[in-house]
């Protein structure tokens, strides 16, 4: 690895972290899901793939610099989803209604920074970075957001408005 590629490989480290924490987020929202929520279900079954495949890229990002995954980073990944999963929801044992907007909204927020992740490596221009891949990750980025504030929206109107969640499709 050059000198140079120090804070690009922290960067992308970081980024690899938190999307091992993505991804154990949606496993668990989609098993959470299954038999109750089919809609939110199905979304996290292909979300899930799409965000292994954009990890797959970053490991590939990583290995172009001669880098690797931040075993530390990777272990602080999954304490942080898990510690994450202890909230005040309003429901001690089980699962609270309002956990589906929560996990949502994290989602979302998650997938804002990494669609800036992927602006910022293409603003950067790296030789061994093909162009091609990061304008597919920022437009795949943009379209999840999308699908995300598309279950998002009515689910927190429904919620907020102290109605039941949406029933099982």
């Amino acid at each position: 690895m050059d000198h140079e590629d120090r804070y690009l490989t922290i960067y992308l480290q970081d980024h690899l972290t938190a999307a091992t924490g993505g991804i154990n987020l949606t496993r668990r929202a989609k098993g959470s899901a299954k038999g109750r929520d089919e809609e939110l279900h199905a979304f996290y079954g292909g979300f899930e793939e799409e965000l292994l495949e954009e990890r797959r890229s970053l490991l590939g990002f990583l290995s172009e610099i001669g880098a690797g995954p931040h075993t530390a980073k990777a272990l602080a990944a999954t304490v942080g989803e898990r510690l994450g999963r202890l909230k005040l929801n309003g429901h001690l044992l089980s699962r609270s209604p309002y956990s589906d907007l929560v996990e949502l909204e994290g989602l979302s927020i998650a997938v804002q920074g990494k669609r800036l992740g992927w602006i910022a490596l293409q603003e950067r221009a790296h030789p061994r970075f093909d162009p091609t891949e990061l304008a597919r990750l920022v437009t795949q980025a943009e379209d999840q957001h999308d699908r995300l504030e598309a279950l998002r929206r009515p689910r927190a109107a429904r919620i907020l408005a102290g109605l039941a969640p949406t029933p099982a499709s």
